[in-house]
């Protein structure tokens, strides 16, 4: 019975990996094929409402992380895997039978719906199917999400739209097909199975529903830091992973393909290296507070580094986008691992805490690349500079230096952090 129980963890992480990796790539989805869409819609000289097409998300994205872990304590987290991923399936089925932006949000809004109940999904099967050694992997790869969906969607999407006749929407589309096989096989292997005798031991079957849990968890000083901390980061990342293939096409004067391609590697390819690396700091030195406090200060160096330089050397800018990123992908594993590792954490606590986390960031993406699109088109208009292109350059680059400084105040809350790895604990 062991040995049944226990072979189906593997098959479960890649059904897990595969799902959420995908569900990232359509987060970033309209950034590598922003210009396609800009100009399918005729939205010139209106970044602010262009932007909106990922701005939009953040706000679902709250109401639905919130409302997960009331349906994970009802449903389970299995099936809540499962509702997740049917509204991102459905959602990227709509895009190709939608005709004007409008329902395009309307794609994006129910895209949010299911993201929005993978962020509880992944707190909760973390810490329900895994052992506290195992959790440190997982946690490096809820980190490597972001960066691995990114990454394939900067280097693919654009070929593939050209591929497809131009067709951004079957480009993006497709990759829905991929997930209804997730949840097939997820319905068929995982679902209503026993995975290992992990759960059993240490939760049991009979695990009580818990009132008030975010309640609970805001009186905690470490969650509220924490908070803090996403709040400033997706400030900035959301507003610069959005626009970053556009800056690199409009300043060196390339295609969307080789912009998508360049930042594909000076941005998620780092942010791979980056996340792996933090998380194997994070596990042999045991501790936590130190490399999320450094990455938010090589975050501040790294913006610096491409604003100065991208007037005189695209190889240089992407140095800076390299420090950034490292930055910003080296924190994300020790900042998942600690809310794990507070006291009296379950899996519902631990649902609740990612989505309270992930929630508080959320709130700022869904107004940071509209305000940034408003910042960029007015410092272009005062650019004094003619030419349209180099002004839309001028102001992306010093929007991106103002919001950039949101890390100084990460670094901050980071410092203020009480040390929860087991050297801290020691």
């Amino acid at each position: 019975m062991i040995e049944e129980t226990k072979s189906r963890l593997p098959l479960l992480t890649t059904l897990f990996i595969i799902g959420v990796t995908i569900a990232y790539l359509l987060q970033i989805s309209p950034a590598p094929v922003l210009s396609f869409i800009r100009d399918e819609y005729e939205l010139f000289n209106n970044d602010a409402l262009l932007n909106l097409s990922i701005a939009i998300i953040f706000p679902v994205c709250i109401v639905c992380a919130a409302a997960g872990t009331w349906i994970e304590q009802r449903v389970g987290t299995s099936k809540l895997y499962m509702i997740a991923i049917s509204f991102i399936i459905l959602s990227g089925i709509l895009l190709f039978l939608i005709s004007s932006y409008t329902m395009y949000l309307v794609t994006r809004v129910l895209y949010a719906v299911g993201f929005g109940l993978l962020i509880p999904f992944c707190g909760s099967a973390i810490m329900r199917w895994y052992d506290p050694k195992q959790r440190e992997i997982m946690n490096t790869i809820n980190g490597i999400f972001p960066w691995v969906g990114a990454f394939i969607a900067f280097v693919l999407l654009a070929p593939m739209t050209e591929m497809f006749g131009g067709s951004w929407k079957m480009a993006v589309g497709i990759w829905s097909l991929f997930v209804v096989a997730v949840l097939i096989l997820w319905a068929v292997c995982i679902n209503n199975k026993k995975v290992n005798v992990y759960e059993e031991e240490n939760f049991g079957a009979d695990e009580q529903i818990e009132k008030g849990i975010y309640r609970n968890l805001w009186r905690r000083r470490q969650i509220k830091l924490l908070c803090g901390v996403f709040i400033c980061d997706f400030f900035f990342y959301s507003y610069i992973s959005a626009l970053l293939p556009l800056f690199l096409m409009e300043a060196g004067d390339m295609t969307e393909a080789s912009a998508g391609i360049m930042a594909a590697f000076a941005f998620p390819a780092v942010g791979i290296v980056g996340t792996i690396l933090g998380g194997y700091v994070a596990s042999k030195s045991g501790v936590r507070r130190p490399i999320i406090a450094t990455g938010q200060l090589l975050k501040v160096l790294g913006v610096i580094v491409m604003v100065f330089a991208i007037d005189y050397s695209i190889p240089l800018a992407l140095v800076g986008v390299v420090l950034f990123t490292l930055g910003n992908s080296s924190y994300l594993p020790p900042f998942y691992m600690m809310p794990m590792e507070l006291e009296d954490m379950n899996p519902s606590r631990a649902a609740g805490a990612f989505s309270m986390l992930l929630s508080a960031g959320f709130v700022v993406a869904s107004v940071s690349p509209v305000l940034g699109g408003w910042l960029t088109n007015t410092l272009s208009a005062v650019s004094g500079i003619i030419d349209p292109i180099p002004a839309h350059v001028f102001g992306l680059k010093w929007s991106f230096f103002i919001f950039g400084f949101a890390n100084l105040i990460a670094f901050v809350f980071a410092l203020l952090l009480k040390e929860t790895g087991p050297k801290g604990k020691e």
